[in-house]
């Protein structure tokens, strides 16, 4: 799976605003972005992920604090990442794309093992053919 950055993203308003703060914590948006997209959370990073980031309570909050105050983030039970489905694809999206991408590969590989065979058969008849 890709996470999108867009690539004006480093002169969107918000995030000069972070950037201009901590560049950390333009690091720790990006990385929640990635996070994110991996796990088909549709923008939703729980609170304890984060922690595992950064442990240091102090720091963790200030950085936070800093992506939530400039409209990176909003604070809803854990983490939301403002705009995330505007520049990624939702859980649904890729679970569908996922369901097509399977489907299409059994039918293939199912027409692929119906060829060999045939191909297989008809060299055994022009083999035994052959042989008579």
């Amino acid at each position: 799976m890709w996470a999108k950055l867009d690539d004006e993203i480093v002169d969107n308003l918000k995030t000069l605003r972070v950037w201009s703060q901590d560049p950390a914590a333009f690091g720790l948006d990006c990385r929640a972005i990635a996070w994110s997209a991996r796990q088909l959370t549709d923008g939703f990073v729980p609170r304890e992920i984060v922690a595992t980031w950064i442990p240091e309570e102090a720091e963790r909050e200030r950085l936070v604090g800093i992506l939530i105050e400039a409209g990176r983030w909003d604070e809803q039970d854990g983490y939301v990442i403002h705009d995330f489905l505007e520049f990624n694809f939702s859980r649904a999206e890729v679970e569908a794309e996922r369901a097509a991408k399977s489907k299409g590969g059994t039918k293939g590989g199912k027409r692929s093992g119906e060829v060999r065979r045939r191909h297989a058969r008809e060299r055994r008849e022009r083999e035994a053919e052959g042989a008579a």
